[in-house]
Order: C-alpha cells, then sequence, then structure tokens
C-alpha cells in the first residue's frame, strides 16, 4: 500500500486541487452574490478542494522525511523536479564537481 502512495504524482494532484478550489472559490462568490441554493454546495467543494491540496503537501512532506527504502530517489516538493537517485548525484558529483565530492 505504502509503495502504491509513493509512486502516486501527490504535488500534481494537490496543484490541480488548488486550481479546482479557486475555480469553485469564483462559483461559489458568484452564487452566493445571486442568492442561489447551490452556494452551500459550492462552498463545501471550494473548503474540500483547498484541505485536499495541504493534505497532499503534507504527504509529500512525510515522504520526504521518511524514504520507503534507503535507495529511495530524493523526492522533492517542486512540480518541475524530477525524483534523483543518490547514485544519479554521487555520479554527477565525480563528473563534474571533483571538488565536492562526498568522502
Amino acid at each position: 500500500m505504502r509503495s502504491i502512495i509513493e509512486r502516486t504524482p501527490v504535488t500534481y494532484i494537490a496543484y490541480m486541487l488548488i486550481l479546482a478550489g479557486f475555480a469553485f472559490l469564483g462559483v461559489f462568490t458568484f452564487t452566493l452574490a445571486n442568492q442561489h441554493p447551490i452556494a452551500l454546495v459550492t462552498g463545501i467543494g471550494t473548503a474540500l478542494s483547498f484541505a485536499g491540496a495541504i493534505g497532499g503537501y503534507y504527504l509529500r512532506r512525510y515522504q520526504i522525511q521518511h524514504p520507503l527504502r534507503e535507495d529511495s530517489p530524493l523526492l522533492s516538493v517542486d512540480l518541475l523536479t524530477p525524483p534523483e537517485y543518490d547514485s544519479e548525484v554521487e555520479q554527477y558529483l565525480i563528473n563534474y564537481r571533483p571538488a565536492d565530492r562526498p568522502s
């Protein structure tokens, strides 16, 4: 179960939930201004979207702090940064930064 959660792109899902939250917020504001009965539903959708996004980022933080294995990739919260393995980082340091190589 934990490996399925680790493979899930949590930051992408959290980012999409933030976008959905802002869309719900706009609809909520419009329905609230027009006193439409669906305002409550859109307000709950707004709250759930933002809460899900916050939960997604907390889950990613937990994944970064508690890796599944010793050879797990180095994770990032950034959407555009792919996971890096320790062996790739060490190879980069050997090839391009010999002075920064770990001893």
